[in-house]
């Protein structure tokens, strides 16, 4: 019977591998005690110190080919025709790049642990390549993972990055490990930067004529913003307290983006975003994904969405009382009375809508209701419109404007 690891070592034909090994003085990529241990815990086995074979960027042909001679005995030294295709017509052998970032194989009594690890740097997460890759893994182990006697296959993904909401009914329950996939943190240096094309205001372009440096982005370093940009250190204690009634902020990497992107082209917006951030205290919460639901308690009060185009100076920023997909959990649907009302009101005894700064979908888009998305551009009225907003806020949480929004007004 030859020996799986064997094979996988004769098909490990990546220079990469080599040139590491060789520089490093770590012929075997032996792994660390220490990372060792942290896998061995995660997914509940016993990595051996000795005789485990460790390879990068494992195309999961060879991870096919290894199986297919090992489970029928073949010797590598001999030339035969093999199908591409399996019993069942999946393509087995694609002749792509498709590959484990990292693979390890070891032995334990009669079975062979295949251990293949997703890596996710500083860029983000791409779901499509990741549910590609999980099919492929699929058809090559089965969706119990018990196609190839005497192998055991599991899965983990490692990221300086959280993943985000994917689908887990696409991937074998093999790789899951209650329901969910396995994640280790890679620890990547937090003052990384990148060359970015722009044009000559510094708006991002792929087409234009400069470039310049921006930072990369980490969960430390947008952690540590949103620590000193919203002052939630200071509302820490609150967040535990109300935790059980959900009256918190949830921030999402995709607004964040977003917000940073609006301090640049619309500021009057962003800074009430910043305003209300910090109202927790007083039990007002945001929902973010891409854009924002605002919430008093269990009321949804307004849909914030960024413009489409934001990067364009000039785009407005939508304000809605309809949500956008869904609420955070034990929030009413509609309650335009709260916030909406009393806003419309207010801008009606105003010149706001006749400035053409702040406007309405065109006439008989709301046929049956004078409440209506509300499109506010970057200008000098728009201050006076964010006024009103902080002044509906205040009267619904029954303070002075000031104890909300200290110096701001």
């Amino acid at each position: 019977m030859y020996d799986l690891i064997d094979i996988l070592k004769r098909f490990n034909t990546k220079e990469r591998f080599y040139l590491i090994s060789q520089v490093l003085g770590n012929t075997e990529f032996a792994l660390s005690d220490e990372f060792k241990n942290v896998m061995s815990k995660a997914l509940n086995i016993n990595i051996p110190s000795k005789n485990v074979f460790v390879a990068m960027d494992y195309h999961l042909d060879w991870v096919y080919g290894s199986l297919k001679l090992f489970s029928e005995n073949i010797d590598t030294e001999e030339t035969r025709l093999y199908s591409r295709f399996d019993q069942f017509n999946n393509e087995m052998i694609q002749g792509t790049q498709e590959d484990s970032d990292l693979l390890i194989c070891y032995k334990e009594y009669e079975k062979y642990h295949i251990i293949l690890i997703e890596a996710k740097g500083v860029m983000p997460w791409n779901c499509e390549q990741l549910y590609s890759k999980i099919k492929r893994l699929k058809d090559i182990f089965d969706t119990d993972g018990l196609k190839w006697k005497s192998v055991i296959p599991h899965f983990m993904v490692i990221s300086s990055r959280k993943l985000p909401c994917i689908d887990y009914d696409k991937f074998p329950e093999w790789a899951l490990e209650n329901g969910r996939l396995i994640e280790l943190c890679l620890n990547i240096p937090h003052n990384l930067i990148k060359i970015t094309r722009c044009n000559e205001n510094l708006y991002n372009d792929k087409n234009g004529e400069f470039w310049k440096i921006d930072y990369v982005k980490s969960h430390e370093r947008r952690n540590k913003r949103i620590l000193k940009e919203y002052n939630i250190s200071g509302i820490e204690k609150i967040n535990v307290n109300n935790h059980g009634q959900g009256w918190i902020n949830v921030f999402t990497e995709k607004y964040l983006d977003n917000l940073a992107n609006l301090r640049i082209i619309f500021f009057e917006a962003y800074k009430f975003l910043k305003d209300i951030s910090k109202l927790e205290r007083f039990k007002f919460h945001m929902g973010t994904a891409v854009n924002m639901h605002f919430y008093y308690k269990d009321r949804f009060l307004f849909y914030f969405k960024f413009h489409g185009h934001m990067h364009i100076p000039g785009s407005p920023v939508k304000f809605s009382p309809n949500y956008n997909l869904q609420l955070k959990h034990d929030a009413q649907v509609y309650s335009p009375e709260t916030f909406f009302k009393p806003l419309l009101s207010k801008i009606s005894k105003s010149e706001l809508f006749s400035k053409g700064k702040i406007e309405r979908p065109i006439k008989g888009y709301y046929e049956k209701s004078d409440l209506c998305d509300l499109y506010v551009y970057p200008s000098e009225e728009s201050k006076i419109f964010f006024n009103y907003c902080r002044e509906v806020l205040a009267e619904i949480s029954n303070h002075k404007l000031h104890e909300l929004f200290p110096g701001e007004i």
